[in-house]
């Protein structure tokens, strides 16, 4: 074979591997802070560097319940407003808020009108408006 030819044929595979690597990179599934995510009952968005979560809505059954200090390994940093003024969230009757979240939004317990125990960890720098 032509030594030309085959320099030929080794760069045009070199290039053919090169593009198909490039487009799994492309392709690949990457979390972002507009979506949002799901683990267990809470539904939550993750923070601009990826690295804390932010609960934006409750879909339990309601219930004593145990806030977790971590959603799908990241940091349960905050509650957002009205989080638990949704179907089942009316029916929670305690709660405990882990000392990994510092922000509590405004109304995010407003509703809950069988809640009669809540423990607010010590992590909490900032409660919204209303919050119960």
């Amino acid at each position: 074979m032509d030594r030309n030819l085959t320099g030929n044929v080794l760069f045009a595979v070199f290039v053919s591997l090169l593009l198909f690597g490039t487009s799994f990179v492309v392709f690949a599934e990457v979390a972002s802070a507009e979506e949002e995510f799901m683990d267990g009952d809470y539904i939550y968005t993750l923070n601009a560097s990826l690295t804390e979560a932010t609960i934006k809505q409750y879909a339990g059954l309601g219930g004593d319940i145990v806030i977790p200090s971590t959603l799908d390994g990241y940091i349960t940093a905050g509650i957002n407003a009205e989080a638990f003024n949704y179907a089942q969230g009316y029916k929670v009757t305690s709660v405990i808020v882990p000392n990994s979240v510092r922000t509590i939004g405004s109304y995010t317990f407003a509703n809950c009108n069988l809640l009669t125990s809540v423990y607010i960890g010590s992590g909490v720098t900032s409660l919204g408006d209303q919050v119960f």
